[in-house]
């Protein structure tokens, strides 16, 4: 999906505003991700990824008063690399 270029329908959360244990508290991450949520006027928001700490995890609110106005893109096939699946088990 592609958001249209409007700093108000997509909310970046800075990782300095966050609990300092935000990574390994659920509950906490949930509560936040629930305010979010309820804001109509935000499309989606993004947060730090507990995975790849460079990166971030982008939120979509399909609640959104102007979610209809993003672009969706066809679907995509996504392979997952099953070394991953190893370290799991």
């Amino acid at each position: 999906m592609e958001i249209p270029d409007d700093e108000t329908r997509v909310y970046h959360t800075d990782a300095a505003q966050l609990a300092s244990d935000w990574a390994n508290n659920v509950d906490y991450s949930q509560w936040m991700g629930e305010q979010l949520l309820q804001e109509s006027a935000i499309v989606a928001f993004s947060v730090p990824s507990v995975i790849v700490p460079s990166e971030r995890t982008v939120i979509l609110n399909p609640q959104a008063t102007h979610f209809g106005d993003g672009l969706f893109f066809e679907p995509r096939p996504f392979e997952m690399d099953v070394r991953l699946l190893d370290r799991l088990g």
